[in-house]
């Protein structure tokens, strides 16, 4: 008996997927980072940099089609940790998942809802960045961004992330600057 109910179970998952369309996975989640940066400016031949443990950053993921994910983020960069040259700025952009999904992936019928997710997601993504410095390299830059990282699915609905970013900032005067971030986080899918 108890055979035959495990099968009739398999027979109901396997009937639902195969089926019945998946809906979209979840579609937004929230992350905050934190980790260090670097950012180097040329400016006519006089070169600044400021670089510390003060990175830190707010996303909110939406998911797009597929596995593209639109992300907009809020990024504060000090240079003392809480103290210092501080500077901020918004990003936009968006994320590639191109071995996994980027999220659960739900299916369900009127009596069995089923969600399925990857525990490693890496991802690829392309930012349009802007940064504002108030003390030192009083400044605006913006510019292009390339980053990739990893999404480890913790718990039910939170995951940890790990990213890279590497960005290419222009600002006044022919100014030229580069910036490098490496960010742990933890998110939360809505």
């Amino acid at each position: 008996m108890n055979l035959i109910r495990r099968l009739s179970y398999v027979l109901a998952i396997t009937t639902t997927l195969l089926y019945t369309s998946p809906s979209m996975a979840k579609d937004i989640s929230i992350s905050g980072h934190f980790g260090t940066y670097g950012f180097d400016v040329d400016n006519s031949g006089t070169e600044e940099s400021i670089s510390g443990i003060g990175a830190y950053a707010v996303n909110v993921n939406y998911h797009l089609f597929g596995d593209f994910v639109l992300v907009t983020g809020f990024n504060i960069l000090v240079s003392e940790v809480i103290t210092g040259s501080t500077g901020y700025g918004f990003d936009i952009g968006g994320k590639y998942y191109p071995i996994t999904s980027h999220g659960y992936e739900d299916f369900g019928t009127e009596t069995i809802d089923v969600s399925i997710t990857e525990v490693l997601r890496p991802y690829v993504g392309f930012a349009f960045r802007q940064r504002q410095f108030l003390l030192s390299l009083t400044s605006s830059y913006v510019g292009p961004g390339l980053f990739m990282g990893v999404d480890y699915q913790a718990w039910q609905n939170w995951y940890l992330n790990f990213e890279f970013r590497y960005d290419i900032l222009f600002g006044p005067n022919e100014a030229e600057a580069t910036q490098m971030n490496i960010l742990f986080g933890l998110g939360f899918q809505i």
